[in-house]
């Protein structure tokens, strides 16, 4: 009788019994700073009223808390809708040069 083999190691949702079968998982659990420079340039725009400043930071606070998750890209979207329609943030955005910084949290 043979001694089944267990290993775990790391953030994985698996285990793996009586196999050889090895698997490595990369997760990069670390958030970007990306976020918290989203929300202090949020923060700087003129002739924004606070509510909508609010209501693009709290969409920042969504997407920070679902950095490396399944549902960051629909996170994504929705931020990404409300900027393009809102004619100073999105403009202010896409001149800081930090949405491509933003795009590059997407996973491949």
């Amino acid at each position: 009788m043979t001694t089944p083999n267990i290993s775990i190691q790391g953030n994985q949702n698996q285990i793996q019994t009586g196999s050889n079968n090895q698997q490595i998982v990369n997760q990069n659990t670390q958030t970007p700073e990306i976020f918290d420079n989203l929300k202090a340039f949020i923060e700087k725009i003129e002739n924004v009223s606070d509510d909508e400043k609010k209501l693009f930071q709290t969409q920042i606070d969504d997407l920070k808390s679902d950095y490396s998750q399944p549902n960051f890209a629909r996170k994504y979207s929705t931020f990404m809708s409300n900027a393009s329609t809102h004619v100073t943030i999105g403009t202010a955005l896409w001149q800081s040069g930090l949405l491509p910084l933003l795009t590059a949290c997407l996973p491949t």
